[in-house]
């Protein structure tokens, strides 16, 4: 396995991808969330005390998983940002992996406020002459302490 090994193409290529999931994301845009993914995609997520958890597969689910996720937020209109760190890459034979810090801030009545905080581990491939996520894993930290991406996610 190489490190830091991927061209600055696919660098670039892969940071545009994730904030194109974060701004779908915000604006509930169905269309992008969908191309973000690879058709047999999976979403897993992890709180800081419980094990991993396979939440949905297949991009089209995905989509709407995310949209639903908070729909009740932006039906009362509230305002969802994330707010994502540059991607560490680790390049693969066939894929990369991207690790990534995120929060997501929401403003509502009573302001801004932090709403999650966590990283992504994002293992994408080409497909297409694009890159997309075929396996994402939402580790989110604890609300009373800082819990860090100290492990490898185990399959």
């Amino acid at each position: 396995m190489k490190t830091h090994g991927t061209d600055p193409i696919d660098q670039l290529a892969v940071a545009t991808l994730l904030q194109q999931y974060a701004w779908a994301s915000d604006a509930r845009d169905r269309t992008i969330l969908e191309a973000c993914f690879t058709s047999t995609a999976t979403v897993w997520m992890s709180d800081a005390d419980e094990e991993l958890k396979k939440v949905v597969e297949g991009s089209d689910d995905i989509a709407d998983w995310v949209i639903a996720r908070h729909r009740a937020e932006f039906d009362a209109g509230h305002v969802r940002r994330h707010m994502l760190a540059f991607p560490l890459l680790t390049a693969n034979s066939d894929h990369i992996i991207a690790k990534s810090y995120f929060a997501v801030l929401v403003r509502d009545q009573d302001g801004l406020r932090p709403a999650a905080m966590g990283w992504y581990e994002d293992e994408l491939v080409n497909e297409y002459q694009a890159w997309r996520i075929r396996r994402r894993v939402v580790h989110i930290d604890k609300n009373d302490s800082a819990s860090a991406p100290n492990q490898e996610t185990k399959k």
